[in-house]
């Protein structure tokens, strides 16, 4: 039993000491980095000043790769997202962060995909306002046509309303479906009105 145990425990220690070496060789994740060039190659649809508007968000800024890639990915996702291309595809690299975390750079690949437009739109769990009066406020028309700039404020939008009308708690939550056999999107809000 012990000669069990003592092989069991040499066994744990040959795991911890494999990993402890294996994770002293990247870089550590909080490590400060600055992006000094940054290429983005496949995301056609968007204009030359959003995707300046993308370099700019991290370029010379101080900061973690991690924070940086999320920082320009949630922009492209952004303006993809206003020209109706639902979950595009964006591949992030950071290039010689390790050797060189002064004059780094970025790549990013985008395959845009299909551009949506809207098909169906539905809300759930309203009370206060009907479907109807919800969606005269929204952009839905220009997102049948293929104008999703308006999208992203939907949430802002819905929320404004109900807190015209006292809601202050109110949470709009929506939820994109995409169907990339018919090229359209469904947008369901779940509405908590609170009190």
């Amino acid at each position: 039993m012990n000669r069990l145990c003592e092989v069991a425990f040499c066994a744990v220690a040959i795991v911890l000491c494999s990993g402890t070496h294996s994770s002293a060789a990247p870089a550590p994740a909080d490590q400060q980095i600055t992006v000094t060039r940054f290429v983005i190659e496949g995301a056609d649809s968007l204009s030359t000043s959003q995707i300046e508007e993308v370099k700019s968000s991290v370029m010379g800024k101080p900061e973690s790769a991690e924070v940086l890639m999320d920082t320009a990915r949630h922009l492209l996702t952004t303006f993809l997202d206003s020209n109706c291309y639902i979950r595009p595809d964006i591949q992030l690299d950071v290039v010689n962060a390790k050797a060189s975390p002064d004059a780094a750079s970025m790549h990013a690949t985008v395959r845009q995909g299909i551009r949506y437009r809207l098909r169906n739109f539905r809300v759930q769990w309203a009370r206060v306002f009907s479907a109807q009066e919800i969606e005269q406020h929204l952009p839905l028309d220009a997102m049948r046509r293929g104008d999703c700039s308006g999208l992203a404020t939907v949430p802002d939008t819905v929320t404004d309303l109900y807190q015209s009308r006292g809601f202050r708690n109110v949470q709009v939550h929506p939820l994109v479906q995409a169907n990339k056999a018919t090229e359209q999107f469904d947008l369901a809000l779940y509405i908590d009105e609170g009190k």
